[in-house]
């Protein structure tokens, strides 16, 4: 039912042996020589949930997993596409799913892409890989789900001094951020190709399971209780003033840390968030780790997209199981109904 478009997963890892079903059109396997985290932990965040508080059992079926994009050897890079336009890897990957080899890759109606272009935010007009993307999803009456992106820019609080911030209560200090963020909204858009107007697009919701701890000095949960998306999310609008993103789901908790700068201040979102909050999912092996069943937490809207295909698979398996008919229903109408 499931299938996720993402880097190249360690699909050996304890928690993903035996669920999922790895296609690797574009020969990327023997260029994936870092670690391999963003494919883990998507996989692990459809397939189990939040592992803080994971589902009562996990997808019953696989999740089909193609690989688009591999780590190079380098750690401190990001995994990154190889030498081809994400748009016409989309195609080639959905075309060859109904068309190829395999049988089960035929029946996924739903498919995560936690993926998005950081040179191409929305500002008004459909980014090729949109327009790919809703074509995709009517033609073969897909579900796209897709993250809204990440953005780290700071958050400028101007007449204040870190001092005066620190002396705030915490309903001010939410007020202050608040302001700080609508002032600079305009460079927290929304990135290709999270415009699409047939997918879900996921952006991330301030919250997950992991115990609530005291963060540590000059960081704050600006957010906390609110029911916001976090600082780093990227925010709408879509095509034609669209609402975008059209849910959230659980991204973990991104903190601010607070940096002096003259007369004002800045609020940055949090670069090591994960160390003391966000969703846990499964990760590769460390040289500190002990074991190969490796877990962290990770923030931000590509896990939330992944929670959200998790929740999606999960609908379908119950209207299965509640309605024998239920898969005669065209594909396009039953992507409609999730």
């Amino acid at each position: 039912i499931a299938a996720i478009f993402d880097a190249v997963p360690l699909s050996g890892h304890p928690r993903l042996a035996g669920r999922l079903s790895v296609e690797d059109p574009f020969n990327l396997e023997p260029l994936s020589v870092g670690p391999r985290r963003h494919g883990t932990a998507m996989a692990s965040a459809v397939v189990h949930g939040d592992i803080n508080q994971q589902w009562a059992r996990p997808l019953e079926r696989p999740v089909h997993f193609v690989n688009m994009l591999f780590a190079p050897a380098n750690a401190a890079l990001p995994e990154q596409f190889p030498d081809k336009l994400p748009a016409d890897m989309f195609e080639t990957a959905l075309v060859g799913m109904r068309e190829g080899q395999d049988p089960s890759a035929r029946h996924v109606l739903v498919i995560n892409a936690s993926l998005g272009d950081k040179n191409k935010p929305f500002a008004g007009r459909m980014s090729g890989w949109a327009r790919v993307v809703d074509y995709l999803a009517a033609k073969y009456g897909v579900l796209f789900i897709i993250s809204a992106g990440n953005h780290e820019t700071a958050l400028q609080t101007h007449d204040m001094t870190s001092t005066e911030f620190e002396d705030l209560g915490i309903a001010e200090r939410t007020k202050v951020a608040l302001r700080a963020s609508a002032s600079q909204i305009a460079t927290r858009r929304i990135l290709a190709p999270a415009e699409s107007m047939n997918a879900i697009t996921v952006g991330a919701l301030h919250a997950d399971h992991h115990p609530v701890q005291a963060p540590p000095a000059m960081t704050f949960d600006v957010w906390a209780d609110t029911g916001l998306c976090t600082v780093s999310s990227g925010l709408g609008p879509g095509y034609g003033g669209a609402t975008k993103p059209e849910i959230l789901a659980p991204g973990g908790r991104h903190h601010v840390r607070l940096a002096p700068a003259g007369p004002h201040h800045q609020l940055f979102p949090a670069t090591n968030a994960a160390a003391f909050s966000g969703v846990m999912v499964a990760v590769p092996q460390s040289p500190t780790s002990l074991g190969p069943d490796v877990v962290a937490r990770a923030v931000g809207t590509s896990v939330a997209a992944a929670l959200a295909t998790g929740v999606a698979a999960r609908a379908h398996e119950a209207l299965e199981a509640a309605y024998q008919d239920f898969v005669q229903i065209p594909s396009g109408q039953r992507a409609a109904l999730l």
